[in-house]
């Protein structure tokens, strides 16, 4: 069985969670978002991280407001 690895870019990330791209390296350098991992020079996150990151936002976010 193949296990195909789904690979995000920084332009995906903006779009998904409608940071922009300076907010999202903004985020990185203080900790609060995942660190890319670098391919060629190019920065790539793995999509499922990148999916269980917002899933946990709004899990963080349902405990505050509770």
């Amino acid at each position: 069985m193949n296990h195909v690895l789904k690979l995000a870019r920084i332009e995906d990330i903006a779009q998904q969670t409608t940071f922009s791209k300076s907010t999202i390296w903004s985020k990185i350098a203080k900790g609060e978002f995942l660190p890319p991992t670098k391919i060629g020079g190019i920065a790539f996150w793995k999509q499922s991280d990148v999916d269980e990151w917002i899933e946990s936002q709004f899990a963080k976010s349902h405990k505050e407001a509770a």
